[in-house]
């Protein structure tokens, strides 16, 4: 026993010696885990959780746990929600989720004062928004390439702390709403395609150095969501309420299934999925969860999308 736990502990465990004492890095990948493991050291430094079958991220899993963990890697799982709150107690400078599951940025409100870098690329991400980034005050590279992006809305002012936002490999709608991307080039590394458009479809094969403001400003965007809001953040009053994207939906509802579950951010952020989504007619939001629904759903509370972006 002694023998094989030794054997484990060199092949997973690599501590370098500096003049500030031990770094501890701990490897998982490639185990068929479908959660994080639980004889983890609670000084390690680095943790590699990659190429397993891990579907979410709870609190549990890292809350006031690990004091001194600054990077962490768990891609090539199939993770599809991260719950809200974790990562309390870190002092994570480095997170890498690529060849996921993921439909939103997650919510990192527990180290928006310490991230630096945040990969998500590889995701299903199809939508991103100011509200999701805004508070990330260290933010230095931001990276949500090779996701389906199609809308990127009015994301001024970014984080100040901001030097790189690859969006690469993204079919992108250029439009009047995606105007902001232009005026960031001289202050941001922003990194897309050379050919980024599908929307307008005229435009798929221009380069984006050929794209001008002025053909931006003039192309409308293809979805009914304004590209800038000033709606109220402070979702929680809409806990458990239901919108729905034509109200006399209401009327024939029968029943309700779900096509879409990942963790709440703000009901913009929920309605922003729904949109994104062929079937999707309602939406709600519980205490922890966005609830993106193929049929509208009776309730005492049910509002029109338009609530959101008066």
């Amino acid at each position: 026993m002694e023998i094989h736990r030794l054997v484990w502990l060199i092949s997973y465990l690599m501590i370098f010696k500096d003049s500030f004492g031990a770094y501890i890095e701990l490897f998982f990948n490639t185990q068929g885990l479908t959660s994080l493991p639980y004889n983890i050291d609670p000084n390690v430094n680095a943790l590699f959780v990659k190429d397993n079958n891990i579907s979410s991220i709870r609190k549990s899993d890292f809350n006031d746990m690990y004091p001194v963990l600054s990077y962490l890697h768990m891609g090539m799982n199939i993770i599809t929600s991260v719950e809200d709150g974790c990562f309390m107690g870190t002092i994570l400078k480095a997170i890498y989720l690529p060849s996921n599951l993921l439909t939103a940025i997650p919510d990192l409100r527990e180290v928006k004062d310490i991230l630096e870098t945040f990969s998500a690329k590889a995701n299903k991400i199809t939508r991103i928004s100011r509200e999701e980034i805004e508070y990330l005050t260290k933010i230095s590279t931001l990276v949500l390439s090779n996701n389906p992006l199609v809308q990127v809305l009015e994301l001024t002012p970014l984080p100040p702390s901001l030097a790189t936002l690859n969006l690469r490999n993204s079919d992108l709608e250029c439009c009047n709403g995606t105007v902001w991307m232009k005026s960031v080039a001289s202050s941001v590394n922003l990194r897309l395609s050379a050919q980024p458009c599908s929307y307008p479809s005229e435009w798929s094969a221009i380069p984006w150095a050929s794209i001008t403001e002025d053909m931006l400003q003039a192309q409308r965007c293809n979805y009914t969501v304004a590209s800038t809001t000033s709606a109220n953040q402070d979702s929680s009053q809409y806990r458990g309420a239901y919108f729905v994207q034509n109200h006399n939906d209401i009327e024939t509802i029968v029943s309700s299934e779900f096509i879409v579950v990942h963790p709440f951010v703000s009901i913009i952020t929920c309605a922003h999925s729904c949109i994104s989504q062929e079937n999707c007619i309602s939406v709600h939001a519980d205490s922890e969860f966005c609830y993106l629904h193929n049929h509208s759903q009776a309730a005492d509370v049910v509002y029109d999308f338009e609530q959101l972006w008066p």
